[in-house]
């Protein structure tokens, strides 16, 4: 039990789990053979969503147990146990390495949650992302030239998808939106410009972080704004149309 927050989300579902005491329920994946067993009082508590499919199906079963239906983007087993890690250790480590991928988890586990009734993880999984974002940026930009998609370099146009499903003003679909900002305001053509059309949420998430942007505009003889990404400071490309 020793080093418990650095073990992975799947080793923790699988081998630490069940050594904790108390009442007990499964959570089943539909058509697939994993099954987690997680304290009942805890899950309860924390989402209304199970709560009452136990209480619907078997209640007062001393075996009782949650079945999921499996749904691209929302629940698959590797969401299901980082959910599972997050309700115990209010933490999420994912074993993954590539970027994008990571994102995409941190997409699927906030859906999921949602789609659960899950609170309190939403700000982790923006901050996570932003460190990602931060983290791996475009190849091509130095500390003499920015790229103007340099935040979004890791972000795909399923992230943006995915990330319009989540209720508004969620964090995740915000920290999406504010990676879009310096390329919207140096670029018409920047990466997602076509997906602020075909994803309205997007687009207006988006509207709503470049008028952030524009309020730290200071007064120089350039126009510059303040990354919510990077923090750093960007010219505005001249003859910009806002």
């Amino acid at each position: 039990m020793t080093e418990l927050s650095r073990k992975s989300a799947k080793e923790f579902a699988t081998t630490i789990l069940p050594l904790y005491c108390g009442p007990h329920v499964r959570i089943r994946i539909d058509f697939s053979d994993q099954e987690y067993t997680v304290s009942k009082g805890l899950l309860c508590a924390e989402s209304s969503y199970f709560s009452a499919i136990l209480e619907k199906h078997c209640p007062g079963s001393q075996q009782q147990t949650a079945t999921l239906d499996r749904v691209e983007g929302i629940v698959s087993g590797q969401s299901v146990e980082a959910l599972i890690q997050w309700l115990y250790l209010r933490m999420v480590i994912f074993d993954i390495e590539d970027p994008g991928d990571q994102i995409s988890a941190a997409i699927e586990l906030v859906r999921l949650a949602d789609m659960c009734n899950v609170s309190g993880l939403e700000p982790q999984m923006a901050r996570y992302i932003k460190k990602i974002l931060i983290a791996n940026p475009n190849p091509q930009s130095n500390h003499f030239w920015r790229h103007v998609d340099t935040n979004t370099y890791c972000l795909t146009s399923q992230h943006i998808a995915a990330a319009s499903l989540l209720p508004q003003k969620h964090p995740v679909r915000r920290i999406l939106a504010a990676a879009s900002v310096e390329g919207y305001l140096r670029d018409q053509n920047h990466k997602f410009a076509e997906e602020t059309q075909e994803y309205p949420s997007f687009g207006a998430d988006l509207l709503w972080e470049v008028g952030m942007a524009l309020d730290e505009i200071k007064s120089t003889s350039k126009v510059a704004f303040k990354d919510p990404i990077s923090g750093q400071r960007a010219e505005i490309k001249a003859g910009r149309e806002m």
